[in-house]
C-alpha cells in the first residue's frame, strides 16, 4: 500500500538534480587580461630596462606579452614593441638603440582570446652623452690612425684635424666611419692627399667646424655627402685638385660662408647647382680651372665680401645671371677663359670694388651692369679680340682707382661718355683700333693721364671736359703704328684740342715721339695758369718750350 508515494519521491529527486546541472554547450566567459608597467631602470644614453607583471589572465591563456614604446604618448602595437613570452607573471626587457636625451613613453601589453590590453603608461628620458674632448690638433695619416683615434669615442677636437698625408703623397685612408662620434672641430678640417678615399661618410655626425674646410688632392674622392649635417663653419671652403669629385651636395645647405669659397681644378665637377642656396660669401669667390660648364648655381648670391675670380674656365661658354648680386667688395676678374663668348647679367650690382678683364679668348658680348655708377677700385681692361665695346659700363660716372685700357679692340669709348672722375691714373696703351678718345664729361683725374701707342689715325681733335690732373700728363708715341717700314701712314695726332679746358696739372708733362704733332696751343690755359712742373716736349713734328707756348709760338707754321 506504500509503493506509490516512494515512486513519486524518487521522481522528484531526479527532476531536481537535472534542473541544477549546466548545459554541456554553455561557453565559459573570458575577460581581457590585466597588466602593470613598472618604472624604468638602468637608463643609459641609448637603452633602458623595464619590468611588467600580468596580474590576471582574465580567465583565458595569455598568448603574447611585452612592451610598446614611442616618443609620443599612448604607444600601440604599431609602434616599437617587444614580445616576451606567454602566461602570467613578471617579464622584463632591455630596450636598446634609443636616441640620447630623448623622452620615451612605455606601456606593457598582454593578449588573450578576448584581445589586447595595455598597462599603465610610464615615461623616462635617456641620458645625454657626456662629450669627450681632445684638446689640441689631431693628425691621422693612415687608416690605422683613423681606427685607433675613432675607437676612443671623441666627440670634439679643439684644434685642427688633418686626415691624410702631410706631404704631397699618399695616405692609405679609405674609410672614415670610425669617426662617427665626432661632432665638433675647433679649428680647420683638412682632408688631403688621400689616394683611395672615395667618400667621407664617416663624418656624418659633424655639425660644427670652427675654422676652414680644406679638401684637396684626393684623387679618388667622388663626393662630400658626409658633410651634409654640417650647420656651422667658421672659415672658408677650399676644394682643390680632387679629380674624381663629381658632387658637392654635402655643402648644399649653406646660405652663408664666413670666409672664402675656392673651387680649383676639380676635373669631374661639371656644375655648381649644389650651391643654389648660397646667399653670402664673406671672403673671396674663386672659380679656377677644371671642367665646369655651368655656374648658374651661384645665381642666388647677394653679396661677395672679396674678389670674384672666373679664370681659366675653358669649358665655360657663357655667364648668364647673377641678377641677385648687389655687392662685390673686391675686384671682378674675368680672365683667360678660352671659350667664354658671352657675359650677361649683374643687373642689380650697385657696388663693385674693381674690374679686371684679361686673357684673350672669344668673348664678344658683355651686357648688363646697368645699376653700376661707380667702381670703387681699379678698372683694368687688357682686351678681348672680339669685344668691340663696353656698353655694359655706360652708366659709370667715376672710377675711384686706376682706369687702364691696353690692347683692346674698341673702335670708340662712348661707354665712358658719363665718366666724370677718375681717382687714380687714367691710361690708354696700344689700343690700335681706337681712332680717337672723347671724354666730354670727364673733369678730374687725380693721378696721371697717359696715352701711348695707338692707330695711325689716332687723334685728340675733340674737346674733353678735363680741368684737373693730380699728377702727370704723358702723351708718348700715340701713333706708334704710323710709321711702317719707314713709310709714314695717316696723319694721326696733330693737335691737343682734348686738353683745351685743362688748367691744372700737379706733376710733369711729357709729350714725345708723336710724328705729326705740331700744334700745342691748346695747352696755353694750363701753362699760363701757374704750372710749376717740368714740361718735356721732344721728338714731335714741332717741339716748343713752355715759354713758346705761353707766348703764342705754340704751333708749327711752314
Amino acid at each position: 500500500m506504500f509503493r506509490q508515494p516512494s515512486i513519486i519521491f524518487l521522481f522528484l529527486i531526479f527532476f531536481s538534480c537535472s534542473s541544477d546541472s549546466s548545459s554541456p554547450n554553455e561557453m565559459v566567459e573570458i575577460d581581457l587580461p590585466s597588466v602593470n608597467t613598472d618604472a624604468a631602470r638602468n637608463i643609459t644614453t641609448n637603452s633602458a630596462e623595464v619590468d611588467g607583471t600580468i596580474t590576471s589572465d582574465g580567465g583565458g591563456q595569455v598568448t603574447a606579452r611585452g612592451f610598446v614604446w614611442d616618443t609620443g604618448s599612448g604607444p600601440m602595437l604599431d609602434d616599437s614593441k617587444t614580445t616576451n613570452g606567454t602566461g602570467e607573471g613578471t617579464f622584463n626587457v632591455t630596450m636598446s638603440d634609443l636616441e640620447e636625451n630623448t623622452k620615451y613613453f612605455v606601456r606593457a601589453y598582454a593578449t588573450n582570446a578576448e584581445g589586447t590590453t595595455y598597462g599603465n603608461e610610464i615615461t623616462f628620458t635617456t641620458l645625454k652623452n657626456t662629450p669627450k674632448t681632445f684638446n689640441g690638433d689631431v693628425y691621422l695619416g693612415s687608416q690605422e690612425d683613423v681606427e685607433s683615434f675613432g675607437s676612443q669615442g671623441y666627440s670634439e677636437i679643439t684644434g685642427i684635424l688633418t686626415i691624410g698625408s702631410n706631404v704631397f703623397c699618399c695616405s692609405n685612408i679609405s674609410d672614415l666611419n670610425f669617426l662617427s662620434d665626432l661632432e665638433s672641430i675647433g679649428s680647420d678640417l683638412l682632408i688631403r692627399y688621400n689616394d683611395v678615399l672615395k667618400n667621407i661618410d664617416g663624418l656624418n655626425g659633424l655639425v660644427g667646424i670652427g675654422g676652414r674646410l680644406i679638401i684637396r688632392n684626393n684623387s679618388d674622392l667622388e663626393n662630400i655627402q658626409g658633410l651634409s649635417n654640417l650647420v656651422f663653419l667658421g672659415g672658408g671652403i677650399y676644394l682643390r685638385d680632387n679629380n674624381s669629385l663629381a658632387s658637392i651636395s654635402g655643402i648644399s645647405s649653406f646660405q652663408e660662408i664666413n670666409g672664402d669659397l675656392e673651387i680649383h681644378r676639380n676635373d669631374n665637377l661639371k656644375n655648381l647647382d649644389a650651391l643654389e642656396n648660397l646667399r653670402v660669401i664673406k671672403g673671396i669667390l674663386q672659380l679656377w680651372g677644371g671642367q665646369i660648364e655651368d655656374i648658374s648655381g651661384l645665381n642666388n648670391l647677394e653679396t661677395i665680401g672679396g674678389d670674384f675670380w672666373i679664370t681659366q674656365m675653358d669649358k665655360l661658354n657663357e655667364i648668364i645671371g647673377f641678377d641677385n648680386l648687389i655687392s662685390i667688395e673686391g675686384t671682378l676678374y674675368i680672365s683667360s677663359n678660352t671659350n667664354l663668348e658671352k657675359v650677361q647679367g649683374f643687373s642689380n650690382l650697385s657696388y663693385l670694388g674693381g674690374v679686371y678683364l684679361d686673357g684673350g679668348g672669344t668673348l664678344s658680348e658683355l651686357i648688363g651692369f646697368e645699376s653700376l655708377n661707380s667702381i670703387e677700385g681699379d678698372f683694368y681692361d687688357s682686351g678681348y679680340p672680339n669685344l668691340v665695346d663696353l656698353q655694359a659700363f655706360e652708366n659709370l660716372s667715376e672710377v675711384i682707382g686706376n682706369l687702364r685700357f691696353r690692347r683692346t679692340s674698341y673702335t670708340n669709348v662712348d661707354f665712358l661718355s658719363n665718366l666724370v672722375h677718375v681717382g687714380g691714373n687714367l691710361e690708354f696703351h696700344e689700343n690700335y683700333g681706337l681712332p680717337t678718345i672723347i671724354l666730354e664729361n670727364l673733369q678730374t683725374v687725380m693721378g696721371s693721364l697717359t696715352i701711348s701707342g695707338g692707330s695711325n689715325e689716332f687723334n685728340l681733335d675733340s674737346s674733353w671736359g678735363l680741368t684737373h690732373i693730380g699728377e702727370g700728363l704723358i702723351i708718348n708715341d700715340a701713333n706708334s703704328s704710323n710709321i711702317v717700314n719707314g713709310i709714314p701712314g695717316a696723319i694721326g695726332l696733330t693737335n691737343l684740342k682734348a686738353f683745351e679746358n685743362l688748367i691744372e696739372v700737379n706733376g710733369d708733362v711729357v709729350i714725345s715721339k708723336n710724328e705729326n704733332l705740331e700744334d700745342f696751343c691748346d695747352l696755353q690755359p694750363l701753362l699760363s695758369n701757374g704750372f710749376s712742373g717740368t714740361i718735356n716736349i721732344f721728338e714731335n713734328a714741332y717741339n716748343p718750350t713752355k715759354q713758346d707756348v705761353i707766348d703764342g709760338d705754340c704751333n708749327f707754321i711752314p
